[in-house]
Formats: C-alpha cells, structure tokens, sequence
C-alpha cells in the first residue's frame, strides 16, 4: 500500500507539471544556492540552498500554489494532504510522511504581450536594443507559438553585452572588435588647475570631436581635444551672477544644454555656442524653467530634461516645442535623473523612481530603490539595462531580471560618499566621483574596484569633494571636476 501511494503521489505531481509547463519531468538539475541572485531566471529564488521555482504562493502564476520550490495546481495540493498520511502495517495511530516531490520545473515564460497567434508558429525575436540587432556577436532568437495561441518567451537570442579586450569578439554590438577599453593611467594625467577660479567645477561633458565642456562659477569654458591650460573659449548663459549648476550635451546633435540656480535652462548650439532657447515653464511668474535651482539635467535626441530644488521635473521637446512637467515628482530636492528606455531620478531622500512617459501627464511607474540617503548620482549602462544609483554607496540594479534586486558595491569610510556616477560608453567600466577627492572606477563585468588611484583632483585639501566626471565618446579619457580644477586621465594605448 505505501507502494502504490508513492507511485500515485509521483505520477500525479510530474503529470501536472508535465501539462502545466510542456516539459519532460526527467532530465532535471540541481543548481546549489546561496542567494537569489545566483539562480537562472527560470529559478530565480534560493530555498533551501537550492534554486527553486518559487518560494511562496505570491511567485507562481495565477492559479497555482508554491509547494517546496514548485507551483502545482491547488488539486496537486489537496492530493498531497490526503497522502501525506497513511495507515501504519500494524494498524495503529497513523503517522505524517513527507511525501516525495519531483524537483521543481519551470513553468512555461510567455510573452509579455497579450498577441494571439497560430499554434505551431515560429518567428524570429530579439530582446536588445534594436540598433544592436544582427551586429557583432548580437543575433536574433525565435518564438514559438504554444498551443493556447499565445507566443512563448524569445529563446536563442543574444544580446550587447560588456566589451572585452581580448576575445575577439564584438561583445557589445556597435560594429567594433576589441576597441580599447583600457582602464585609465593614473600617471597618464593632464591638469587644468585653475580652470574656473574659485568655484567648484560642477559639470562636464566630452565633444565628439574630444573637446570638453565644463561649468563652474557663472560661466561655461571649452577646451580643446589636447587641453591646453587656456580655454578656446568662456561665455556667460546669462547676464547675472546665477550659478551655472548643470551641464549636459547631446552629442549626436550637437547641442548643449545649462541649468542655474536661479532656475533658468537654456539649450546652445555646441559648436558656435549660439542660443537656441530658452526653457520657460508659463506657470512659473518669473518665466524660468524651476521656481527653484535646476540640479540635474540631460539631453538627447533633442528633448531635455530638467530637475531642481521644487521637486519639479520639466521634459522639453526641442523641435516640437512643447513643455511636460512632472509637478511633485519627488518630496526632496531631485538631484539626478537619467533618461534611457525610461525616465530614471534621484533625490535627496534617498529614492529613485521610474516614470512612464507614455501617459499624459507622466505617472510613477515603480519605486527602483528607497533609504539610499542622498542619490547624488544616476547613470544607466549603455547597452544593459543595468541602472546605477550613488550615495553613501553605489547600488547596481538589473531592470531585466525576473525578481530584480539590487546589488549594493560597499564603499570604504576613506573613499567618502558618492556624488556623480558615470558609465564609460563602451559599457566596461563604471566610474564613481566621492567626496573624499577620489575617483573610483569598477569592472561591469564582475563588479570587481579596479585597483587605481585616481585622486587629487581638488587644488585645496579643505574641499575635497569631485562634483563632476565626464568619459570621452572613445572611452580612453576619464575627466573630473572639483574645485577650481579639472583632471583628465587617458588610457595607456599604444
């Protein structure tokens, strides 16, 4: 009789995975575990120092139950309460037995899309950046029709990731076999001691073309690709003595855009340094951009997007010239945000939101982090989805897992809190500013510090803190700002 319960039990649970998922219940593997974020994605939790499908009811599909790592039917459950206990062959009192499980399987991953399509069907399908597609080591996989007439989950495909050096390979798609990612030469340094005079450098951003920008005081400079100590130029965004508090450039299209404490935004033209405009919020009675300082800012393909001390963030569309604003987005000062497939900001709270911009006006989509204390930075890996957030210690995120955590890279009391975060674009390296007047750069690869000594930015020991960092479009120069000066360190490439 315990026999044929056994059996039963067996053949009742692997049947109902069998149906439920469309897999085999033989071929199975154990993955050991220590944390949730060692597991596949088609095992994401950690129970048991094993991975498992789910680790409570709330993790499996609708309709299913958790039962020791896998989501069986609610009738696969009532089974196994019924079994779990058995007359003993002397007949006395009965006694529970722990029934045996198949290893848990994963349950068919469908497509977050509710398209129907025909059973049987194939299609090609790619989860990467679309500009990526069919380049480098980047290829396109397949979908499935399953026989519910809904598509099954991309499988096959490959997508960027980190460039190495040494393979060969086209890792991260752009077209380019091993372009130098070397990390950068602490003696390889230029210096601009006193690049502006007694202000904090407080943004920087590289040209194309290798000419660097940086605001500090009430003015913008431009240096060129050799940076000689004298500027090539330096002009005023205004005409008063507001601080220029925020740089950022679009390369593709060559315009620049300032922010100042006095809320005024304003978008140039980079190369003859020409106004464009000016961004101007009609609510606001002084007709600028914030009521208070702007804090962050970015552009790219030609929209910006402005954040500052009102809470406020400002979303401008240069060729349609239309304004959105997200009023309250925050309840502290906003002091960063990053625009990539999503709007990402930061404030002095020490949460960071995601938006979804494609409602009108803009709603929250989802809290990424909360309790970080101030997020001073923000930056956004340039071929993952991998989203950086900076404070009293830098945290990694991958917006692509199934149960997304963050990964938190501890920072040493001597190496200070971080201020400005940047993503090299070729996407190996991470590179973080702190207060202490150190640069700290990491492997995307492994989240490994890199074992450099990238300091003494500021031309005074009493103000220690690098406001503003800057990778060049090649990657091979690394620029810092902090007070009066700026350091560039350029890669040893032979």
């Amino acid at each position: 009789m315990r026999l044929f319960w056994r059996w039963t039990c067996f053949f009742v649970l692997c049947w109902g995975v069998l149906l439920g998922s469309g897999l085999s219940c033989t071929g199975r593997v154990r993955l050991e575990c220590k944390e949730d974020n060692e597991c596949p994605k088609e095992r994401p939790f950690c129970v048991g120092a094993l991975c498992k499908q789910c680790a409570r009811d709330a993790d499996c599909p609708s309709g299913l139950v958790c039962k020791t790592g896998a989501c069986i039917t609610q009738t696969q459950e009532n089974n196994l309460e019924i079994i779990s206990t058995e007359e003993t062959t002397d007949g006395g009192e009965t006694r529970p037995e722990e029934p045996t499980l198949p290893e848990a399987e994963p349950v068919l991953e469908f497509d977050p899309t509710e398209e129907t399509c025909q059973a049987g069907s194939i299609r090609p399908c790619y989860r990467g950046p679309e500009k990526n597609r069919a380049v480098g080591a980047c290829v396109e996989g397949s979908q499935t029709c399953h026989t519910t007439g809904r598509w099954l989950s991309c499988s096959g495909d490959i997508v960027p990731t980190a460039e190495r050096c040494d393979d060969a390979i086209d890792s991260n798609c752009d077209g380019k076999i091993d372009e130098p990612c070397c990390l950068p030469d602490p003696q390889g340094v230029r210096s601009i001691k006193l690049a502006h005079e007694n202000y904090f450098v407080l943004g920087l951003a590289f040209a194309k073309d290798g000419r660097l920008f940086s605001c500090g005081g009430n003015e913008v400079a431009i240096w060129d690709k050799d940076l000689n100590p004298k500027a090539i130029m330096r002009f005023r965004p205004s005409n008063s003595s507001a601080t220029v508090t925020t740089l950022s450039l679009d390369v593709a299209d060559n315009i620049l855009a300032t922010g100042e404490n006095d809320g005024r935004a304003k978008v140039w033209d980079a190369q003859t340094v020409k106004l464009i405009k000016e961004v101007v919020d009609p609510n606001n009675s002084d007709k600028k951009a914030h009521a208070g300082g702007v804090l962050a800012s970015m552009i790219t393909a030609k929209v910006l997007f402005t954040a500052g001390a009102d809470r406020a963030i400002r979303i401008w569309d240069i060729e349609t010239d239309t304004l959105t604003t997200i009023a309250d987005a925050h309840t502290g000062s906003i002091f960063s945000l990053i625009f990539s497939t999503a709007l990402y900001s930061g404030d002095n709270a020490g949460f960071v939101y995601e938006w979804n911009l494609v409602e009108s006006p803009p709603k929250r989509k989802a809290t990424i982090a909360d309790r970080l204390g101030n997020v001073w930075g923000l930056d956004y890996h340039p071929n993952l989805a991998i989203l950086a957030m900076g404070g009293e210690s830098v945290v990694i995120r991958d917006l692509t897992a199934s149960n997304p955590t963050n990964q938190t890279l501890p920072l040493k009391a001597e190496q200070g809190m971080v201020l400005r975060l940047a993503f090299s674009p070729n996407g190996a390296w991470l590179a973080a500013a702190t207060d202490k007047d150190q640069v700290i750069v990491w492997d995307t690869k492994t989240w490994t510090e890199q074992p450099l000594k990238l300091q003494g930015i500021s031309s005074d020991a009493s103000k220690p803190q690098v406001r503003s960092l800057a990778w060049s479009h090649d990657s091979l120069r690394l620029a810092a700002g902090s007070f009066q000066s700026i350091q560039v360190w350029s890669c040893p490439v032979p």
